[in-house]
């Protein structure tokens, strides 16, 4: 599948998928109320978390070595099996002592099948089966949409929201695997003999940048937490949950961005990656007036009266959002070729500004001053970025916003499918 090519599916399908997401969110938090939902997406974030620090991050090596040397691509699913075995074996082990708010079994059927999901995931993009890794999780959430929307209209409070909530991703799961079964593609051509070094150096190098990301989306959970009520906290993972459907559109950029660009593949350059942030600006722009002009009553019509100081925190917080979608994609082109350093310490920085200030400014301010903190540490965290693309692409900070009508075109003919390229 041909760069123009993936680029349209992934947005076909990740912009149903967003959709999805959003209504099983709002059904969620509609069926559990704000406490009730901001204690469980609370429980689920940790073990987001756990998950993300036991996998290793080995599907960005896998991406990254596999988009460069194709024929380790085999090798590296072979050493999957085992690692994973051993992975859900330390997970129950953790899991049986550490409680997060949900039974142990549902937490390690989450652990087991996030695992899988992301490493096949992985496989299917290295073998460019793009549509299998874009349609399955669509299907999945449309399932969950029809079966938690069923329980909200007819009130079946006796079903486990839970358990269906964290079924949905073991059938996920389940199905991705069957896809990568379906066509594994041998190779025999020669690998690097220091391709396993390559490989789990790589990963590590990306779970630290991850590790860190992760918590600067969402360490400011614990102060929440910790500094206001359970209702607050409810509200705050809803403007966090938000903000990272705002953040879809350029992740699922940034997903077909990595294994191209890695792969030196020629539509994967600078320039289609900058057409791509103005694209985002544009998007956003207009999304920002919307929210200015409907956010307001929108809210609270949508998730219930409870959840009426979710407008204020999100307006802050947006610019910020903005920031971390440009860093997304400009991200995933300085990453696949091989600066991985660079989210580091680009993340720690940004990790340093949220923990400080926000233990200054939520007692203060309360969830205004968490949104605003946030907002702060996004804009620094892809100034650390930018600065790295604009030395290898040499250019100026005007190129990755500023829409021009040339645009048009261009993107036209990043997305048309040309004969000669098929």
């Amino acid at each position: 599948m041909q760069f123009h090519q993936a680029l349209r599916h992934s947005i076909f399908w990740r912009s149903a998928q967003a959709v999805l997401l959003f209504i099983v969110n709002l059904l969620l938090v509609r069926l559990l109320g704000a406490a009730g939902s901001g204690s469980f997406l609370y429980a689920i974030t940790w073990l987001s978390f756990f998950t993300l620090i036991i996998s290793g991050c080995l599907e960005s090596g896998m991406l990254w070595l596999g988009g460069t040397h194709p024929a380790t691509t085999t090798r590296m699913l072979r050493d999957l099996l085992p690692v994973w075995l051993l992975q859900v074996l330390v997970s129950w082990g953790v899991l049986s002592f550490w409680s997060v708010g949900i039974s142990t079994g549902l937490a390690i059927v989450f652990v087991a099948s996030q695992l899988v999901i992301v490493y096949a995931t992985a496989v299917l993009t290295l073998q460019r089966r793009l549509l299998w890794a874009y349609m399955i999780p669509v299907w999945i959430q449309a399932i969950l949409m029809a079966v938690l929307g069923w329980m909200w209209w007819s009130s079946r409070v006796e079903l486990d929201v839970a358990t269906i909530y964290v079924g949905g991703f073991a059938l996920q799961a389940l199905l991705l695997l069957l896809g990568v079964s379906l066509k594994l593609n041998h190779s025999h051509r020669e690998t690097p003999s220091d391709w396993r070094r390559q490989w789990w150096r790589f990963s590590l190098l990306a779970l630290g940048s991850n590790m860190l990301f992760f918590l600067v989306l969402r360490a400011d959970y614990a102060w929440v937490a910790y500094w206001m009520d359970p209702v607050a906290l409810g509200n705050y993972v809803q403007v966090s949950r938000l903000g990272q459907l705002l953040v879809m559109p350029a992740s699922m950029l940034a997903a077909v961005v990595f294994p191209y660009a890695a792969a030196r593949e020629v539509q994967a350059t600078a320039d289609s990656v900058l057409l791509l942030t103005r694209t985002l600006a544009l998007l956003y722009g207009v999304g920002g007036l919307l929210l200015l002009l409907m956010g307001y009553w929108l809210f609270p019509a949508l998730f219930g009266a409870e959840f009426n100081q979710v407008f204020m925190p999100l307006v802050l917080a947006y610019p910020g959002f903005v920031a971390l979608g440009w860093l997304s994609v400009l991200g995933a082109f300085v990453s696949a070729q091989g600066n991985q350093r660079v989210h580091v310490w680009a993340n720690a920085t940004a990790l340093v500004i949220l923990i400080v200030l926000d233990g200054w400014m939520i007692p203060q301010y309360g969830l205004a001053g968490a949104a605003l903190v946030s907002s702060v540490a996004y804009f620094a965290a892809f100034v650390w970025v930018y600065r790295v693309f604009r030395r290898q692409s040499q250019t100026s900070f005007r190129m990755v916003w500023q829409w021009r009508f040339s645009d048009w075109d261009a993107l036209r003919g990043l997305f048309q499918q040309r004969s000669e390229r098929s």
